[in-house]
Protein backbone atom coordinates (compact mmCIF):
# COMPACT_ATOMS: atom_id res chain seq x y z
CA UNK A 1 0.00 0.00 0.00
CA UNK A 2 0.70 3.68 -0.97
CA UNK A 3 1.52 5.19 2.36
CA UNK A 4 0.57 8.88 0.75
CA UNK A 5 -3.03 6.91 -0.18
CA UNK A 6 -4.14 9.67 2.35
CA UNK A 7 -2.97 12.59 0.59
CA UNK A 8 -5.90 13.04 -1.46
CA UNK A 9 -8.79 13.49 1.13
CA UNK A 10 -9.11 16.12 3.08
CA UNK A 11 -7.42 16.46 6.66
CA UNK A 12 -11.28 17.68 8.01
CA UNK A 13 -12.47 14.23 7.54
CA UNK A 14 -9.84 12.51 9.39
CA UNK A 15 -10.16 15.19 12.51
CA UNK A 16 -13.86 15.58 12.37
CA UNK A 17 -13.47 18.46 13.43
CA UNK A 18 -15.57 20.47 11.56
CA UNK A 19 -19.50 19.63 11.00
CA UNK A 20 -20.68 19.05 7.88
CA UNK A 21 -22.91 22.32 7.70
CA UNK A 22 -19.63 24.51 7.30
CA UNK A 23 -18.71 22.57 3.60
CA UNK A 24 -21.71 24.29 2.40
CA UNK A 25 -22.61 27.38 4.19
CA UNK A 26 -20.98 30.77 3.38
CA UNK A 27 -17.78 30.63 5.25
CA UNK A 28 -16.58 34.45 5.53
CA UNK A 29 -19.28 35.97 7.06
CA UNK A 30 -18.79 39.88 6.85
CA UNK A 31 -20.64 39.94 10.45
CA UNK A 32 -17.64 37.44 12.14
CA UNK A 33 -14.52 39.12 9.97
CA UNK A 34 -15.78 42.79 11.49
CA UNK A 35 -15.47 41.70 15.14
CA UNK A 36 -11.77 40.95 14.66
CA UNK A 37 -11.47 44.64 14.81
CA UNK A 38 -13.16 45.41 18.30
CA UNK A 39 -11.88 45.65 21.36
CA UNK A 40 -13.07 44.29 24.85
CA UNK A 41 -12.90 48.06 25.63
CA UNK A 42 -15.95 48.44 23.15
CA UNK A 43 -18.32 46.96 24.69
CA UNK A 44 -21.44 48.54 23.31
CA UNK A 45 -19.97 48.05 19.80
CA UNK A 46 -19.25 44.63 21.01
CA UNK A 47 -22.60 43.24 22.38
CA UNK A 48 -24.43 44.64 19.37
CA UNK A 49 -22.40 42.99 16.59
CA UNK A 50 -23.55 39.54 19.05
CA UNK A 51 -26.94 40.43 18.54
CA UNK A 52 -27.07 40.95 15.14
CA UNK A 53 -25.09 37.57 14.41
CA UNK A 54 -27.06 36.04 16.60
CA UNK A 55 -25.33 34.70 19.27
CA UNK A 56 -27.18 34.68 22.60
CA UNK A 57 -25.48 35.98 25.62
CA UNK A 58 -26.15 34.37 28.85
CA UNK A 59 -27.69 36.42 31.81
CA UNK A 60 -24.66 37.61 33.14
CA UNK A 61 -23.65 39.77 30.03
CA UNK A 62 -22.43 42.49 32.46
CA UNK A 63 -19.66 40.02 34.40
CA UNK A 64 -16.50 39.85 32.84
CA UNK A 65 -16.06 36.22 32.71
CA UNK A 66 -19.64 36.27 30.79
CA UNK A 67 -17.85 38.63 28.58
CA UNK A 68 -14.81 36.90 27.78
CA UNK A 69 -16.16 33.28 27.29
CA UNK A 70 -18.26 35.25 24.47
CA UNK A 71 -15.51 37.40 22.83
CA UNK A 72 -13.65 33.74 23.00
CA UNK A 73 -16.68 32.46 21.04
CA UNK A 74 -16.58 34.82 18.33
CA UNK A 75 -13.16 34.43 17.94
CA UNK A 76 -13.33 30.59 17.47
CA UNK A 77 -15.68 31.12 14.81
CA UNK A 78 -14.03 33.31 12.82
CA UNK A 79 -10.76 31.35 13.18
CA UNK A 80 -12.41 28.44 11.81
CA UNK A 81 -14.33 30.93 9.07
CA UNK A 82 -11.45 32.07 8.44
CA UNK A 83 -9.63 28.37 7.80
CA UNK A 84 -13.13 27.05 6.18
CA UNK A 85 -12.27 29.84 3.17
CA UNK A 86 -8.97 28.94 2.55
CA UNK A 87 -10.08 24.77 2.24
CA UNK A 88 -13.37 26.17 -0.09
CA UNK A 89 -11.03 28.38 -2.13
CA UNK A 90 -8.10 25.88 -2.17
CA UNK A 91 -10.62 23.20 -3.85
CA UNK A 92 -11.98 25.30 -6.43
CA UNK A 93 -8.36 26.20 -7.50
CA UNK A 94 -7.58 22.33 -7.41
CA UNK A 95 -10.87 21.73 -9.77
CA UNK A 96 -9.30 24.65 -11.63
CA UNK A 97 -6.19 22.54 -12.02
CA UNK A 98 -7.60 19.65 -13.50
CA UNK A 99 -7.87 21.05 -16.84
CA UNK A 100 -5.22 19.18 -19.35
CA UNK A 101 -2.72 21.30 -20.49
CA UNK A 102 -1.87 23.61 -17.25
CA UNK A 103 1.80 24.02 -17.42
CA UNK A 104 3.60 24.25 -13.41
CA UNK A 105 4.37 27.76 -13.92
CA UNK A 106 0.57 28.85 -14.11
CA UNK A 107 -0.18 25.66 -11.43
CA UNK A 108 2.61 27.49 -9.13
CA UNK A 109 1.35 31.11 -9.66
CA UNK A 110 -2.37 30.17 -8.63
CA UNK A 111 -1.51 28.19 -5.54
CA UNK A 112 1.16 30.85 -4.07
CA UNK A 113 -1.47 33.03 -2.82
CA UNK A 114 -3.14 29.87 -1.20
CA UNK A 115 0.53 29.15 0.76
CA UNK A 116 0.65 32.83 2.08
CA UNK A 117 -2.74 32.88 3.17
CA UNK A 118 -2.27 29.76 5.72
CA UNK A 119 0.88 31.89 6.70
CA UNK A 120 -0.69 34.94 7.75
CA UNK A 121 -3.69 32.55 9.28
CA UNK A 122 -1.08 30.79 11.42
CA UNK A 123 0.81 34.12 12.13
CA UNK A 124 -2.64 35.47 13.60
CA UNK A 125 -3.28 31.92 14.85
CA UNK A 126 0.02 30.51 16.30
CA UNK A 127 -1.74 27.60 18.38
CA UNK A 128 -4.06 26.49 15.69
CA UNK A 129 -3.43 22.89 15.29
CA UNK A 130 -5.51 22.73 12.34
CA UNK A 131 -4.40 25.05 10.83
CA UNK A 132 -0.87 23.14 10.80
CA UNK A 133 -2.52 20.29 9.58
CA UNK A 134 -3.65 21.51 6.62
CA UNK A 135 -1.05 23.85 5.55
CA UNK A 136 1.45 20.50 6.05
CA UNK A 137 -1.17 18.65 3.81
CA UNK A 138 -1.09 21.40 1.27
CA UNK A 139 2.68 21.11 1.21
CA UNK A 140 2.75 17.50 0.64
CA UNK A 141 0.25 17.87 -2.09
CA UNK A 142 2.70 19.99 -3.52
CA UNK A 143 5.83 17.54 -3.26
CA UNK A 144 7.40 19.34 -0.34
CA UNK A 145 8.00 16.55 2.42
CA UNK A 146 10.19 18.34 4.55
CA UNK A 147 8.04 21.58 4.76
CA UNK A 148 5.04 19.07 5.17
CA UNK A 149 6.60 17.42 8.22
CA UNK A 150 7.79 20.54 9.75
CA UNK A 151 4.53 21.48 10.57
CA UNK A 152 2.97 18.41 11.04
CA UNK A 153 5.46 18.46 13.85
CA UNK A 154 4.08 21.78 15.04
CA UNK A 155 0.76 20.41 15.27
CA UNK A 156 2.04 17.15 16.96
CA UNK A 157 3.22 19.73 20.03
CA UNK A 158 0.25 21.28 19.46
CA UNK A 159 -1.77 18.54 19.73
CA UNK A 160 -0.02 15.05 20.60
CA UNK A 161 -2.98 13.02 20.47
CA UNK A 162 -4.33 13.45 17.33
CA UNK A 163 -3.83 10.24 15.37
CA UNK A 164 -3.67 11.81 11.68
CA UNK A 165 -0.46 13.60 12.41
CA UNK A 166 1.37 10.51 13.45
CA UNK A 167 0.35 8.88 10.58
CA UNK A 168 1.50 11.99 8.48
CA UNK A 169 4.49 11.92 9.81
CA UNK A 170 4.70 7.99 9.58
CA UNK A 171 3.86 8.31 6.16
CA UNK A 172 6.73 11.10 5.13
CA UNK A 173 9.36 8.85 7.14
CA UNK A 174 8.52 5.74 5.54
CA UNK A 175 8.68 7.14 1.74
CA UNK A 176 12.18 8.53 2.30
CA UNK A 177 13.05 5.12 3.39
CA UNK A 178 13.13 5.47 7.27
CA UNK A 179 11.43 2.44 8.79
CA UNK A 180 12.89 3.01 11.74
CA UNK A 181 11.39 6.47 12.62
CA UNK A 182 8.01 5.69 10.91
CA UNK A 183 7.42 2.63 12.95
CA UNK A 184 6.29 4.58 16.25
CA UNK A 185 4.97 7.05 14.71
CA UNK A 186 2.33 4.32 13.19
CA UNK A 187 1.95 2.10 16.26
CA UNK A 188 0.92 5.52 18.01
CA UNK A 189 -1.52 6.48 15.53
CA UNK A 190 -3.10 2.79 15.43
CA UNK A 191 -3.32 2.52 19.37
CA UNK A 192 -5.01 6.42 19.14
CA UNK A 193 -7.73 5.33 16.98
CA UNK A 194 -7.94 1.86 17.49
CA UNK A 195 -11.34 1.71 15.61
CA UNK A 196 -9.55 3.24 12.27
CA UNK A 197 -9.22 0.13 10.44
CA UNK A 198 -6.58 2.57 7.43
CA UNK A 199 -4.27 3.13 10.38
CA UNK A 200 -4.19 -0.59 11.26
CA UNK A 201 -4.03 -1.83 7.40
CA UNK A 202 -1.16 1.14 6.99
CA UNK A 203 0.81 -0.27 10.60
CA UNK A 204 0.66 -3.65 9.07
CA UNK A 205 1.88 -2.84 6.02
CA UNK A 206 4.86 -0.62 7.21
CA UNK A 207 5.75 -3.88 9.61
CA UNK A 208 5.89 -5.89 6.07
CA UNK A 209 8.56 -3.46 4.45
CA UNK A 210 10.55 -2.96 6.87
CA UNK A 211 10.50 -6.46 8.56
CA UNK A 212 14.04 -6.67 8.18
CA UNK A 213 15.05 -3.27 9.49
CA UNK A 214 12.54 -3.83 12.70
CA UNK A 215 14.50 -7.19 13.05
CA UNK A 216 18.40 -6.27 13.13
CA UNK A 217 17.93 -2.99 15.71
CA UNK A 218 15.67 -5.07 17.94
CA UNK A 219 12.48 -3.94 17.51
CA UNK A 220 11.06 -7.54 17.36
CA UNK A 221 13.43 -10.01 18.90
CA UNK A 222 12.33 -13.04 16.73
CA UNK A 223 10.97 -13.04 12.75
CA UNK A 224 8.05 -15.28 14.40
CA UNK A 225 7.23 -11.79 16.59
CA UNK A 226 7.44 -9.73 13.73
CA UNK A 227 5.16 -11.89 11.98
CA UNK A 228 2.58 -11.89 14.46
CA UNK A 229 2.40 -8.20 15.03
CA UNK A 230 2.00 -7.57 11.25
CA UNK A 231 -0.74 -10.29 11.13
CA UNK A 232 -2.58 -8.28 14.30
CA UNK A 233 -2.48 -5.42 12.21
CA UNK A 234 -4.39 -7.10 9.39
CA UNK A 235 -6.76 -9.14 11.58
CA UNK A 236 -7.72 -5.68 12.89
CA UNK A 237 -8.50 -4.13 10.09
CA UNK A 238 -10.83 -6.67 8.47
CA UNK A 239 -12.43 -6.66 11.75
CA UNK A 240 -12.84 -3.22 11.85
CA UNK A 241 -13.92 -3.08 7.57
CA UNK A 242 -15.94 -6.32 7.25
CA UNK A 243 -17.34 -5.34 4.07
CA UNK A 244 -14.11 -4.32 2.31
CA UNK A 245 -12.86 -6.86 -0.15
CA UNK A 246 -9.05 -5.06 -0.39
CA UNK A 247 -8.81 -5.62 3.55
CA UNK A 248 -9.92 -8.76 3.42
CA UNK A 249 -7.73 -10.31 0.99
CA UNK A 250 -4.79 -7.95 2.29
CA UNK A 251 -5.12 -10.39 5.52
CA UNK A 252 -5.04 -13.71 3.15
CA UNK A 253 -2.05 -12.15 1.66
CA UNK A 254 -0.49 -11.98 4.87
CA UNK A 255 0.05 -15.49 4.85
CA UNK A 256 2.27 -15.73 1.62
CA UNK A 257 4.34 -12.83 4.32
CA UNK A 258 5.04 -15.22 6.80
CA UNK A 259 8.09 -17.60 7.75
CA UNK A 260 5.45 -20.17 8.62
CA UNK A 261 2.50 -20.32 7.05
CA UNK A 262 -0.37 -21.46 8.84
CA UNK A 263 -2.51 -22.99 5.79
CA UNK A 264 -5.83 -23.71 7.15
CA UNK A 265 -5.74 -19.83 8.62
CA UNK A 266 -4.91 -18.89 5.01
CA UNK A 267 -7.89 -21.18 4.00
CA UNK A 268 -10.23 -19.62 6.09
CA UNK A 269 -9.47 -16.05 5.47
CA UNK A 270 -9.15 -16.74 1.46
CA UNK A 271 -12.80 -18.32 2.16
CA UNK A 272 -13.79 -14.83 3.71
CA UNK A 273 -12.13 -13.06 1.05
CA UNK A 274 -14.37 -14.68 -1.20
CA UNK A 275 -17.53 -14.07 0.29
CA UNK A 276 -16.66 -10.53 1.40
CA UNK A 277 -16.22 -10.09 -2.70
CA UNK A 278 -19.01 -11.75 -3.29
CA UNK A 279 -21.07 -9.54 -1.87
CA UNK A 280 -19.30 -6.37 -3.34
CA UNK A 281 -20.27 -7.53 -6.63
CA UNK A 282 -24.14 -9.08 -6.25
CA UNK A 283 -25.53 -5.75 -7.38
CA UNK A 284 -23.31 -5.07 -10.30
CA UNK A 285 -22.86 -6.38 -13.57
CA UNK A 286 -20.24 -8.85 -14.61
CA UNK A 287 -17.87 -7.28 -16.02
CA UNK A 288 -13.91 -8.80 -17.05
CA UNK A 289 -12.30 -7.37 -14.24
CA UNK A 290 -14.82 -8.37 -11.37
CA UNK A 291 -14.40 -12.33 -13.03
CA UNK A 292 -10.78 -11.70 -13.44
CA UNK A 293 -11.01 -10.71 -9.06
CA UNK A 294 -13.54 -13.94 -8.56
CA UNK A 295 -10.75 -16.20 -10.71
CA UNK A 296 -7.78 -15.06 -8.54
CA UNK A 297 -9.44 -15.62 -4.88
CA UNK A 298 -10.00 -19.03 -6.35
CA UNK A 299 -6.46 -19.51 -7.45
CA UNK A 300 -5.92 -18.75 -3.92
CA UNK A 301 -8.17 -20.85 -2.60
CA UNK A 302 -6.64 -23.60 -4.92
CA UNK A 303 -3.14 -22.90 -3.29
CA UNK A 304 -4.37 -23.56 0.37
CA UNK A 305 -6.04 -26.85 -0.29
CA UNK A 306 -2.84 -28.26 -2.12
CA UNK A 307 -0.64 -26.80 0.35
CA UNK A 308 -2.53 -28.84 3.02
CA UNK A 309 -2.51 -31.56 1.03
CA UNK A 310 -5.95 -31.96 -0.22
CA UNK A 311 -5.90 -32.16 -3.66
CA UNK A 312 -8.84 -32.85 -5.14
CA UNK A 313 -10.16 -29.93 -3.34
CA UNK A 314 -7.47 -28.09 -5.25
CA UNK A 315 -8.02 -29.66 -8.74
CA UNK A 316 -11.51 -29.04 -8.55
CA UNK A 317 -11.78 -25.70 -7.97
CA UNK A 318 -8.79 -25.12 -10.86
CA UNK A 319 -11.08 -27.07 -13.25
CA UNK A 320 -13.27 -24.19 -12.57
CA UNK A 321 -11.04 -21.55 -13.51
CA UNK A 322 -11.48 -20.60 -17.45
CA UNK A 323 -10.21 -17.28 -17.88
CA UNK A 324 -6.86 -17.69 -20.07
CA UNK A 325 -5.32 -14.64 -17.90
CA UNK A 326 -5.01 -17.24 -14.98
CA UNK A 327 -3.80 -20.10 -17.31
CA UNK A 328 0.17 -19.88 -15.75
CA UNK A 329 -0.67 -19.51 -11.98
CA UNK A 330 -3.60 -22.62 -12.31
CA UNK A 331 -0.05 -24.50 -14.01
CA UNK A 332 2.01 -23.25 -11.36
CA UNK A 333 -0.27 -24.50 -8.56
CA UNK A 334 -0.98 -27.81 -9.91
CA UNK A 335 2.88 -28.15 -10.10
CA UNK A 336 2.65 -27.26 -6.38
CA UNK A 337 -0.03 -30.61 -6.68
CA UNK A 338 2.17 -32.67 -8.27
CA UNK A 339 4.83 -32.60 -5.68
CA UNK A 340 2.83 -33.17 -2.59
CA UNK A 341 1.46 -36.21 -4.55
CA UNK A 342 5.10 -37.68 -4.87
CA UNK A 343 5.42 -36.79 -0.76
CA UNK A 344 2.46 -38.66 0.05
CA UNK A 345 3.44 -41.67 -2.30
CA UNK A 346 6.48 -41.31 -0.88
CA UNK A 347 5.57 -41.57 2.71
CA UNK A 348 3.74 -44.46 1.97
Amino acid sequence: MNFSEQRGQSILFYLGLFNKKYLSAKFFSPRMAAMRFFSPAKCGLVLSCFLFSGISLPAETESGIALESVLKEAQERSRRDALLAIERDLRAIYVSLAEPGIPDLERSRRLAPIAARYENHLKRYPDDAEAFVLYAKFLRDGGDDAGAADYFEKARKLQPDWAVVHQQLAAIAAERGDGLKAFPLMKRAAELEPGQAVYQLQFGELITAFRDALLKNGTFETREAADAAMQNAFRAARALAPRSPEVAVRYAESFYDVEKPEWQAALEAWNVAQRTLAEALQDHAETAESTLMRGTLELHRARAYAELGNCDASEKILGGIADERLAYSCARIRKIIIEKRKLSTNKE
